[in-house]
């Protein structure tokens, strides 16, 4: 079906889920997008990309940031919007946390130089609690930028209740750079936008959550650790092939729960909830982003969240529940 037919269509909208990691392009009316790519990694980062502060980085590269933006968003749908930009109505999915700069040039791009008429921007952290059917709960926004608890409450989203930490996507992601060039000292990193490509590959589609006894074993400096050490896997990305071992692997996996783990910022997060909210919201608790789906994640999150649910710090957290 063209989108000129579908751009006719009664509440149909062209949607645009532009990630740090990936961007979706589809059809409202559609169950899955059309069209999935890598978002450029100079879009939304640059070779200082821990930065925190990418305000500071856009302004400072404003112009650049602008022409790559517009041609990426070009080589999205040129053909289509050029077309029929009469007809087009664009749905943008953003962090919630993007400086207002980088919404303004989206628009100006699609409006001005794409000759859309229409577009709307909705933070991609709501959606799974708008989609979900329900009106309460939490979303787990697990970001390249950041990670994120929402709380919602009867439709409304609790903006003084919402909680960021900076273990995130971009923080694994350089530990895991820092493990892999241990092995790899003979390759050439310099082509930043390749190295990312391949270190988020690498990470979403091998990274490890150890489990306690796992941790226990990479503590402990037995024979089981040196043979983790030893064992190297050959993984061949998008444009490098890396060699990498099950013990990084693991450490970096570990980092999301060390010190103050994810887990604690979870309970910190809930204890600043009102009371008569926290077994309601948390009742409902909705995780979203590709980070969560690394292995066992989930697993390790359960066992950690009930053994501090009965330790002395956080013991009546959830009331009587």
């Amino acid at each position: 079906m063209s989108f000129e037919l579908l751009s006719t269509e009664k509440d149909t909208w062209y949607v645009i889920d532009l990630g740090m990691s990936e961007t979706k392009i589809g059809i409202s009316s559609d169950n899955m997008p059309f069209k999935i790519v890598r978002t450029p990694a100079d879009i939304f980062l640059s070779p200082s990309f821990f930065v925190k502060d990418y305000t500071k980085i856009y302004k400072e590269d404003s112009q650049d940031f602008r022409l790559r933006l517009e041609e990426f968003l070009y080589s999205l749908f040129y053909d289509e919007l050029i077309e029929n930009a009469e007809n087009a109505e664009v749905l943008v999915l953003l962090n919630f946390f993007v400086p207002k700069m980088f919404i303004e040039a989206i628009e100006d791009i699609l409006k001005r130089r794409l000759g859309v008429q229409t577009v709307g921007f909705i933070p991609s952290q709501f959606m799974p609690m708008y989609l979900s059917g329900f009106d309460s709960g939490i979303v787990m926004d697990f970001g390249f930028s950041q990670i994120s608890f929402i709380p919602f409450y009867k439709g409304f989203v609790l903006k003084n209740y919402i909680y960021t930490t900076d273990k995130s996507g971009a923080a694994l992601m350089k530990r895991l750079f820092s493990s892999v060039k241990k092995i790899n000292d003979e390759f050439d990193f310099s082509d930043f936008d390749a190295t990312v490509e391949t270190m988020q590959s690498l990470m979403i589609n091998y990274l490890m959550i150890p489990t306690k006894t796992e941790c226990r074993v990479m503590d402990d400096g037995d024979q089981d650790r040196e043979a983790m050490r030893n064992k190297k896997m050959k993984f061949t990305g998008p444009k490098h092939t890396v060699y990498y071992n099950y013990l990084e692997n693991y450490r970096v996996g570990n980092f999301l729960f060390e010190g103050q783990s994810i887990v604690e910022d979870f309970m910190n997060f809930l204890l600043e909830l009102p009371m008569h909210l926290r077994c309601l919201l948390v009742g409902n608790v909705l995780p979203s982003g590709s980070l969560c789906l690394a292995n066992r994640f989930f697993k390790r999150f359960k066992e950690e969240f009930e053994a501090l649910c009965n330790s002395d710090t956080y013991k009546g957290l959830l009331g009587a529940a």
